[in-house]
């Protein structure tokens, strides 16, 4: 295998994909040939957009999207916004791409609907539209490249449920923004997965309940009915009345049970079951870890039955367990969190992290410009590819299919060093 299709082989595997692509190296003439339905070596422009500087994450997303137009031979150039907030920054990021002539802008949108124009813009100048990691409610981009962010949120529903064990306990949420659908997808697939498994249980337990009372009654009116013959089997013949048995013809039901009563003596525990909402708080911390910080001390000290704080992002995550570690509280509260930069790995290792969602980052770059390329060689792509999730915590950790997707680029590293 050459060193070329070693790499585009390495880097899939790497993405853990559902997608499989299979990579064929054709000669096409002198300058270029034909990989996996991708033109290589032809003069392609393309700006990757992400969402906010300093997130580690978006390092990720950069190192994938580099990875693809060194393969390819295209001419890519990253770029974040300034934050998560930055709106308009991100929408004059697009304004720029469009003025230089682009290809195709693959943008990981900060806001579903303020791009919405901008990005019309792009595609009436005949530049291709990809998103990743968000998406746009504008119906014009070519594809979606990222995680199915209802499903992560859903994956730390099912996590977190396993702590609230009372009805007292409650889970809280803190997220990252109110305005990128990936943020606004992870808190409603939370919300609404544990909130029904919370009912289920409840409902579940009432039922049993139920069921118990039911059998309990059952049982006692048994015993008494065996209890009045008993008595009557001793008594003079002609004294059953006097002696508490009935008269004959006059008897109550078989087993003792008034006359018209339902067998158990329970009502349904399906009937009128009262709806629990295990959400205390929904919050927004505009992806500022401070603003995270001092709103899960906030929380932790106003409402002690706050079992779960759920955080969708990285910043939100840290921001959180910085808050429970100097409360002294974990392992005590439990922290589910989104992504997985180097301090979130290390709060899994200390307790103070019970697990995270980690996503593909790297997949969702490399992806976005394959297909970028395949649209500028006239190849139509799919609408939308989930690049995964998968939950992490301290039991998993070290398995090698976890490191490599927490890092893909070192691990790899490593195993080309080691032959």
């Amino acid at each position: 295998m050459d060193a070329k299709r070693k790499r585009l082989f390495h880097r899939i595997a790497a993405c853990c994909m559902s997608l499989v692509l299979t990579a064929s190296l054709t000669a096409c003439g002198s300058s270029e040939r034909k990989i996996a339905g991708v033109v290589a070596g032809m003069d392609l422009k393309v700006a990757v957009i992400g969402q906010s500087e300093g997130i580690q994450f978006w390092d990720y997303v950069r190192d994938g999207a580099e990875q693809a137009g060194e393969e390819f031979g295209y001419n890519v150039n990253y770029v974040n916004a300034s934050a998560i907030t930055d709106v308009e920054g991100q929408i004059q990021l697009v304004r720029d791409a469009i003025n230089d002539g682009v290809n195709a802008i693959v943008v990981a949108p900060n806001d579903q609907d303020a791009l919405n124009d901008v990005l019309r813009d792009a595609l009436d100048a005949g530049i291709h539209v990809l998103t990743i990691d968000a998406d746009v409610t504008f119906g014009g981009r070519e594809s979606y490249i990222g995680t199915q962010n209802f499903a992560g949120g859903a994956m730390a529903a099912r996590q977190a449920a396993q702590f609230l064990t009372t009805e007292k306990d409650k889970a809280a949420i803190i997220g990252h923004s109110d305005k990128a659908s990936s943020a606004q997808e992870r808190v409603e697939g939370f919300r609404t997965v544990l909130t029904s498994i919370i009912n289920q249980m409840n409902a579940a337990k009432l039922q049993a309940q139920a069921d118990m009372a039911a059998s309990h009654g059952a049982n006692t009116q048994t015993d008494e009915g065996n209890a009045d013959e008993n008595q009557n089997a001793g008594a003079p013949e002609g004294a059953g009345a006097e002696q508490g048995g009935a008269p004959e013809g006059a008897g109550a039901p078989q087993g003792g049970a008034p006359a018209g009563a339902q067998q158990g003596g329970a009502p349904s525990a399906s009937k009128d079951i009262p709806q629990l909402n295990p959400i205390a708080s929904l919050q927004y911390c505009d992806g500022d870890a401070d603003i995270a910080k001092q709103q899960a001390r906030e929380l932790l000290s106003e409402n002690e039955n706050i079992k779960v704080i759920y955080t969708t992002n990285e910043r939100s995550t840290i921001g959180v367990c910085e808050a429970v570690e100097e409360l002294g509280l974990s392992g005590q509260v439990q922290v589910i969190g989104f992504n997985s930069n180097s301090s979130e790995i290390n709060y899994i290792k200390s307790g103070t992290l019970t697990g995270t969602i980690i996503q593909n980052p790297y997949n969702m770059g490399y992806l976005g410009v394959f297909y970028a390329g395949k649209l500028a060689a006239g190849e139509s792509v799919s609408k939308a590819v989930d690049t995964g999730v998968t939950y992490v915590n301290a039991e998993n950790l070290n398995n090698d299919e976890i490191q490599l997707m927490l890092d893909p680029v070192n691990y790899l590293k490593g195993v080309s060093d080691n032959g």
